[in-house]
């Protein structure tokens, strides 16, 4: 059986997931790949879907094309690549779907579920059944058809949600199964009339625990960071984690303002390493944008705690790298959260929003780091290691294959 996975480029969790996947299927013995819009490094594990400038220079027109279409936080997906002419879609036997904005539109997913070739199609976040946003600020407009959307002030815009709804309503067929690595998640999407009566499952993602795991001498990496302090160490961090509001980066400011000076420092990585939002009393390092999986996995390694104060959120990688590298996690009782943490066993789960609440987790985690730690890593071996979620992945596709069209 040969899987093909679909994403849009190669960098953003999506991707991150949807690439240890793919690996963890291979680990089980299924042939395996993943296939992108944009590739953007070398050393990525993927293949990039055109082969010429001027196939990607079109890519970038109908890119333009969704963009008009879409307001804001809102985005439609009217124009794209027909993956189903495509050399990687016939040798498929399996066609996994990620975060695929922007590079498979709407029709050509009607045309993937309509053609008879098996389909699984991941959720990494809440697009699929929404008009438009990838996370609803708890506004639950899809389970009414998004018709008047809180993100969209304009007649047009409230029109733009209702379309994209209605447009996924009939975008989707039999012979899908859809996934999520959150129980959140699916739950959610069972509440979404797109959604209603589809075969939904639940699989956690996947991490490699024998390149993330605990490095011994800690202290040896602080000081190759130049951190000589017997300080306990924050770590806070995420793709643009200071600009992505829904990582809860000011949650995490007022809750660090409760903290001794003395006590504690923070290292931030996600942003660029000079930032204007910075204004804390702690001492604070910024890492800037981590490319290397080695120095991030050094990075984990060297805190006492992973702080993840979003809003709103799927089944953060970010969560499960601290996890699986021994470093507990401090994170409000939201999404995919509680799946991840088990309160006071391997991490805290804080009252959504309530800072004292966060600085207590961060205290207790820095406090009991070493123990917490312990079982945050076994914990991780037990649900997300590679053989244990290949082999559910290989199940699910066996089970779609095998069905009658």
């Amino acid at each position: 059986m040969k899987v093909i996975h679909f994403s849009t480029t190669d960098y953003g969790g999506a991707f991150k997931a949807a690439s240890r996947i793919s690996e963890s299927m291979e680990s089980a013995g299924v042939e395996s790949k993943v296939v992108v819009r944009t590739k953007t490094k070398e050393d990525s594990h993927c293949e990039e879907i055109f082969s010429t400038n001027y196939e990607r220079f079109i890519s970038k027109l109908k890119n333009l094309g969704n963009l008009m279409c879409s307001k804001g936080e809102v985005i439609s997906d009217y124009f794209g690549t027909d993956i189903t002419k495509t050399k990687f879609f016939d040798d498929a036997d399996v066609v996994i779907l990620h975060w695929v904005n922007s590079f498979i539109p709407y029709h050509v997913v009607e045309k993937i579920v309509n053609s008879g070739k098996p389909a699984v199609w991941v959720m990494h976040d809440m697009w699929l059944f929404t008009g438009g946003c990838h996370y609803d600020k708890y506004c639950g407009g899809y389970e009414r058809g998004c018709i008047q959307c809180p993100m969209l002030r304009t007649k047009i815009g409230k029109n733009i949600a209702g379309n994209n709804f209605r447009r996924k309503l009939r975008m989707l067929g039999k012979n899908i199964i859809f996934l999520s690595p959150s129980n959140y998640i699916l739950k959610e999407a069972k509440k979404s009339r797109i959604l209603t009566g589809k075969y939904l499952v639940n699989i956690p993602n996947p991490i490699n625990t024998f390149l993330y795991k605990p490095i011994t001498n800690k202290n040896e990496i602080r000081e190759k960071y130049g951190i000589h302090s017997g300080k306990k160490i924050i770590l806070f961090g995420a793709v643009n984690s200071l600009d992505d509001e829904h990582k809860g980066y000011k949650y995490l400011m007022k809750a660090l303002e409760l903290l001794s000076e003395e006590e504690y420092l923070i290292l931030i990585f996600g942003n660029k390493e000079t930032s204007d939002k910075i204004g804390l009393k702690l001492e604070t390092r910024l890492l800037g944008f981590v490319e290397k999986e080695e120095e991030l996995i050094q990075i984990y390694n060297m805190a006492d705690v992973f702080v993840a104060p979003s809003e709103q959120d799927n089944y953060p990688n970010s969560v499960l790298e601290a996890l699986s590298c021994g470093i507990p996690v401090t994170a409000f009782n939201i999404g995919g959260m509680p799946e991840l943490i088990e309160h006071k066993k391997n991490g805290y789960i804080a009252e959504f929003k309530n800072i004292a609440d966060l600085a207590e987790g961060i205290r207790f985690c820095c406090t009991n780091s070493k123990e917490l730690g312990e079982k945050a890593r076994e914990r991780v071996i037990e649900l997300n290691g590679y053989d244990m979620i290949g082999k559910q992945y290989e199940m699910i596709c066996k089970e779609v294959f095998d069905a009658p069209n």
